[in-house]
């Protein structure tokens, strides 16, 4: 296989869906959204390209009792996070847990999150493999609290938006 080719490859993957292809001067850059996730059980030989056998993974929600205090904890800390360093808000998060959340809404704030924070690909592999939806949310709180920790001892400061008119450098 040539250069770019995948260096790692992780037991479980998401399958992807296309949104957007837009041009940049290195070459192309391509928008997607997951659809499911999916366990690489072989790899197929002998392609150009990569080929796997895959069993797809359904989304469990496991305790639903235990997701809506988690969507709550994990909104609060996404909301302290972004605001510490100038990460943007969630679009469509989850109704008011008053309003009751399910699992599939609760998924939703979990991939939306694991989406937006900056993370090191072992630890989003990690939460990716999380079994159920409760279990990826326990995560995603440790995780996003420990920046929230790193940002204020940093003592970050969300970058001032762009702006307007001719720059003066």
């Amino acid at each position: 296989m040539g250069a770019g080719r995948a260096e790692q490859l992780y037991d479980v993957g998401t399958a992807v869906r296309v949104v957007s292809v837009h041009p940049i001067p290195a070459g192309i850059r391509v928008g997607c959204v997951g659809v499911q996730r999916f366990r690489l059980d072989a790899r197929v030989p002998g392609a150009d390209y990569l080929v796997g056998e895959v069993t797809w993974l359904d989304e469990e929600p496991g305790d639903v009792d235990a997701l809506p205090e988690l969507v709550v904890q994990l909104r609060e800390a996404w909301l302290t996070y972004a605001d510490s360093v100038g990460a943007p808000a969630l679009l469509d998060p989850p109704a008011p847990v008053a309003d009751g959340v399910d699992g599939d809404r609760a998924r939703a704030l979990a991939y939306a999150v694991l989406d937006q924070l900056r993370l090191p690909l072992a630890e989003r592999q990690h939460v990716l493999e999380a079994v159920t939806t409760r279990e990826r949310l326990q995560e995603l709180v440790a995780r996003v609290r420990r920046e929230v920790g790193l940002a204020a001892a940093l003592q970050a400061r969300p970058l001032a938006p762009p702006s307007v008119g001719p720059s003066l450098n």
